[in-house]
């Protein structure tokens, strides 16, 4: 389904994102995790077409993403960014306008019948005919979702799709999400902060670090170690309901986490993260 090859990404002189390389299948939900800066909207945005990579290839379906014009394009992936622009257009309205890509000269019955179909998959029949600034922004990012879907693409990416929601919405939302996306087959990728929220909800995980793969698979591979190399926190991973679950360490009194930029010619071991107030 979806091919990445060497996939490389620099701001100026700044590279970014360095050989990335993986697959994800029709029908999983893989999910994009690691700290800030480490480079996850940026391989996004080279996944959708939004960035050209400076080396590597992206395909989805054995189709080259970046010789794909814009109706192909859209019919093949589908983007839901962090934040979009609010306009006075009906729920409903905002949805349909997923269909452009497939629209030729007027909207069908089929076009309509998809529509209602993502529209009830999301549990938004109520809010069909309200306006995009009556709503709230957790409602507003479920339209931008269902709007993607209504594309029909074959992988769907969304960046930070539990942004702006409570921890009842969250789950709420990522079950939705997931029985929507699985019951149409799409290859879904979503950024993450919430590790045990991605286990819940992912097939495979993948976590960034320095702009690569630091490590990519199953919930099996969230160990300990894994936290402290791409986090640089101590936690524990136990075994909760047939699943990891990583349950950070209280920092001690009189000690700070080292916040400064990393040399990484010369890492610093964990210990050196560490530093006692009375050593500064």
């Amino acid at each position: 389904m979806l091919h990445v090859e060497n996939v490389s990404f620099s701001y100026g002189n700044r590279e970014i994102l360095g050989g990335i390389s993986f697959d994800a299948k029709e029908n999983e939900i893989v999910s994009i995790l690691g700290p800030n800066g480490v480079g996850k909207t940026t391989l996004l945005k080279c996944l959708c077409g939004i960035y050209r990579p400076g080396a590597g290839r992206v395909s989805v379906g054995g189709a080259d993403v970046t010789g794909l014009a814009g109706k192909e394009l859209a019919k093949k992936i589908g983007y839901v960014p962090q934040s979009a622009p609010v306009s006075r257009t009906t729920v409903y309205d905002s949805v349909l306008l997923g269909r452009r890509p497939h629209i030729d000269m007027m909207i069908t019955r089929k076009d309509l019948d998809i529509v209602s179909s993502v529209i009830d998959a999301l549990d938004m029949s109520d809010l069909a005919l309200r306006y995009l600034t009556e709503i709230s922004g957790g409602e507003f990012q479920k339209v931008q979702i269902a709007r993607a879907m209504a594309q029909e693409p074959s992988v769907l990416i969304l960046d930070e799709p539990t942004n702006n929601l409570d921890l009842s919405n969250q789950h709420m939302s990522m079950h939705m999400i997931s029985d929507a996306v699985r019951s149409r087959g799409m290859c879904t990728l979503m950024t993450m902060h919430d590790v045990n929220l991605a286990i819940h909800y992912s097939d495979r995980l993948m976590f960034i670090k320095d702009g690569t793969i630091y490590a990519y698979g199953g919930s099996d591979i969230v160990t300990e170690d894994l936290v402290r190399d791409v986090y640089g926190i101590e936690a524990d991973v136990i075994e909760h309901r047939g699943g990891p679950l990583v349950v950070p360490r209280r920092v001690q009194p009189g000690f700070t986490v080292c916040r400064h930029d990393h040399d990484h010619e010369h890492p610093h071991s964990v210990a050196d993260h560490i530093h006692g107030a009375a050593g500064k």
